[in-house]
């Protein structure tokens, strides 16, 4: 009923959040009869930890917003950001998993 696109906003490995949302996305408009991408979303930048600079951070944050936007994802508010290693905004998250699965259950 709902979608979660979880992205490593530090690029360990040398991969980049903003292209692997875009991948994301590309995949899953391709997908079947491409009605995934109309489906209720979150969109998540783990391993913020990661990042030192604030200002970096803020700007994936930013950065993924417009692109899940340009992707037509449906997501309400902006990207969050969290760390799953320190648990850092899992409360957020928690909460704003259980209003959208209660807004598709209305």
């Amino acid at each position: 009923k709902a979608l979660l696109y979880i992205v490593d906003a530090a690029g360990v490995d040398g991969r980049d959040p903003i292209e692997d949302l875009k991948i994301l996305g590309h995949e899953l408009a391709n997908y079947g009869d491409g009605d995934m991408l109309s489906r209720q979303a979150l969109v998540v930048a783990n391993k913020l930890d990661l990042i030192n600079d604030k200002e970096e951070r803020e700007t994936i944050l930013f950065e993924l917003g417009l692109v899940a936007e340009e992707l037509g994802i449906n997501y309400k508010g902006e990207a969050l950001g969290i760390s799953a290693c320190y648990g850092d905004g899992l409360g957020p998250l928690t909460r704003a998993i259980r209003e959208v699965v209660k807004k598709e259950n209305e």
